[in-house]
């Protein structure tokens, strides 16, 4: 799993207080990518809302540097929430579903962001 960092720098936009949140986004397909949200407020893609795209917010404080030593430093957690991912059906929509080992996966990288 190779990171593509597609933008890792904040912005805010004019008329804001804060700036843009940065992510990890995990794919099922094992693409992980970094990226701005450029929707401002709550608004997330339906694929991020049904957890098909698993979204982790990276630090504002956090370099570009910081943030692939990051993703270094917890590759294997990255490829135990892909590994356990799996998109199901659930009645009514595509959803993400994570095995027990993805989802302690998960949980540390989330701690781990913000207690490093």
């Amino acid at each position: 799993m190779k990171l593509k960092i597609i933008n890792s720098r904040a912005f805010k936009y004019e008329g804001q207080c804060n700036p843009q949140e940065r992510f990890f986004e995990v794919f099922a397909n094992g693409r992980v990518e970094v990226d701005v949200n450029p929707e401002i407020g709550n608004a997330v893609p339906c694929k991020v809302w049904h957890g098909e795209i698993r979204r982790y917010t990276i630090p504002s404080s956090y370099t570009r540097k910081d943030i692939e030593t990051f993703y270094s430093a917890h590759r294997a957690q990255f490829a135990k929430v892909v590994k356990g991912l799996s998109i199901e059906w659930n009645g009514s929509n595509h959803v993400g579903v994570l095995s027990d080992t993805a989802t302690q996966a998960e949980e540390g990288i989330q701690y781990d962001l913000y207690s490093e």
